[in-house]
């Protein structure tokens, strides 16, 4: 049931301000009557509007991915833009998006960025060639979202060490006209994570991407879940452990997703993780 007395004008800022307020589509679906009108129909607003946004950003993710399969290039969908290709049109309004994180192979790279300007595009920001992390930013005035194009999956490269090739954690699938790799829902949530804690600093500041965990919630829930137990064992070494546990306990205890105890204790947190062993 949902809360009583509740303001909101602070819960909708508060979804404003995380980029949530679409996702609560499903809770005025459910609790419909029992909530204010005109937070009903605010919510089914802002829900439709992003629909037909991601809609748009949906057409130009498969014109993108045409003109680098035109040059024997099949990328990597990451992130919202994985996400796209794999939700019901339905569910497409839930997640807000600003841009389309799209990667290709080292090798690929600039006939990639060749290819995207090829169909109008323009780099807007590009790292330089030596470093650790490269990337382009691309994008056209008709466009209501940029193309974050990049040769890695998100974080620091050590993170990924034991886990091979990334196409080893994605399968193949088509996008319309074009053909993409899609990352297991357990290689999405791995790369989530180490998005938030580490790429954006959420380890060291104490910060939670609320949007992220809707969206890991949301990977548990789909129809080929997240292996949580597969997740752990991804990662080695007591630091990339902990902030794997640090992760899995605000899902399980801020959204209730259901997490092993013995894959979110952290060790010393409480006394009970001794039974669990970790």
């Amino acid at each position: 049931m949902p809360p009583v007395d509740v303001e909101w004008t602070s819960v909708i800022g508060l979804a404003n301000r995380t980029l949530t307020t679409p996702a609560l589509i499903d809770f005025v679906e459910k609790f419909a009557p029992m909530l204010p009108e005109d937070v009903c129909a605010y919510i089914r607003h802002i829900h439709r509007r992003n629909g037909l946004r991601n809609d748009r950003l949906a057409a130009q993710l498969e014109e993108a991915v045409v003109a680098l399969n035109g040059h024997g290039i099949t990328p990597i969908l990451l992130k919202g833009a994985s996400t796209l290709a794999t939700a019901p049109e339905a569910r497409r309004g839930v997640r807000i998006m600003s841009d389309l994180d799209i990667m290709v192979m080292p090798d690929e790279a600039s006939t990639a960025v060749a290819a995207l300007c090829g169909i109008g595009y323009d780099i807007h920001d590009q790292t330089p060639p030596e470093s650790q992390r490269w990337h382009v930013d691309l994008n056209r005035s008709q466009d209501i979202g940029s193309i974050d194009l990049q040769q890695a999956a998100p974080g620091p490269a050590y993170l990924y060490q034991n886990l091979g090739d990334a196409l080893n954690h994605c399968v193949p699938a088509p996008l319309g006209r074009a053909r993409v790799y899609i990352p297991t829902p357990t290689f999405q949530a791995l790369m989530l994570i180490i998005h938030d804690q580490f790429q954006d600093y959420g380890y060291w500041l104490g910060d939670l991407d609320l949007r992220h965990l809707v969206e890991l919630r949301d990977l548990s829930d789909s129809a080929e879940p997240v292996d949580w137990g597969e997740l752990t064992s991804l990662v080695s070494g007591e630091f990339m452990k902990n902030a794997v546990e640090t992760q899995l306990i605000a899902l399980a205890e801020l959204l209730g997703v259901d997490i092993p105890i013995a894959l979110r204790c952290v060790a010393g947190r409480f006394p009970a993780c001794n039974s669990c062993g970790s």
